[in-house]
């Protein structure tokens, strides 16, 4: 994900990217292990969880990832009265994103790599080489 991208993230929800074992207070840094394509997705999972973040410190965010062409966030701190809603929601967002392109936000191609989630074009550059 580009460094403005984890900015605005970082920013508009602090209390999910700025602590835990993914933030670095010394770079103001959290790391995203993710394509460009899947902002929107974290965005609006973000908007979902962060109430919950507010008001549970104890919450944190482990690693945001794509894993075999699907999106990965592992978390921590999970009250067992919170923890069925926020896994649904992070589940929910887990399960969209082999249907985006990490590129670029499009819909995916349904014949998908076993390794990454490409749109059609995407996909056709990647397997000439080009990496964009």
């Amino acid at each position: 994900m580009k460094p403005e991208s984890q900015k605005c993230l970082m920013d508009m929800f602090p209390c999910l990217f700025r602590r835990g074992p993914c933030f670095s207070a010394e770079h103001d840094f959290f790391q995203f292990e993710i394509g460009e394509g899947w902002f929107n997705l974290i965005w609006e999972l973000s908007i979902k969880l962060h109430p919950y973040f507010e008001e549970h410190e104890e919450l944190e965010i482990h690693q945001i990832k794509s894993k075999f062409g699907g999106l990965r966030f592992y978390t921590g701190g999970l009250p067992k009265d919170i923890a069925c809603t926020l896994a649904g929601f992070i589940q929910a967002a887990e399960h969209e994103s082999v249907t985006i392109c990490e590129v670029c936000g499009e819909e995916a191609d349904p014949e998908r790599t076993q390794y990454v989630t490409l749109c059609p074009l995407h996909h056709v550059l990647r397997s000439q080489g080009i990496r964009t």
